[in-house]
């Protein structure tokens, strides 16, 4: 289920207004021709300008507050804990986890 919606505007991280005009794939295509991150199955990157940091510090990203999103860090800490409750933490115990957390944050520094 996609979380914005063709048509609606959205207020970024500097302030500023787009729209969405239609939807890519697992991406909104917006009105200042930008586009950012709408994946069906996961809300941890929505509004996400696509190729940004990960940390989501890009001014041109849409303020998920606003839109009424869980916050970037709210999202980092309720994946944590559903991946710390999972089946596979359980079976293969903490260092699971703390591997897959190392490895994701690994990814994320290495980001341009």
């Amino acid at each position: 289920m996609a979380l914005f919606i063709d048509g609606e505007t959205y207020k970024t991280q500097c302030g500023k207004f787009v729209t969405v005009l239609n939807h890519s794939r697992s991406c909104i295509v917006c009105s200042d021709g930008r586009h950012r991150y709408d994946r069906e199955y996961s809300s941890y990157d929505a509004g996400r300008v696509t190729g940004s940091n990960m940390d989501y510090s890009h001014p041109d990203n849409i303020d998920r507050v606003a839109a009424g999103l869980p916050t970037h860090e709210e999202e980092i800490a309720a994946l944590d804990k559903e991946l710390k409750e999972s089946p596979a933490a359980k079976k293969f115990g903490e260092d699971l986890t703390k591997a897959i957390l190392r490895v994701t944050q690994e990814k994320e520094e290495s980001t341009p």
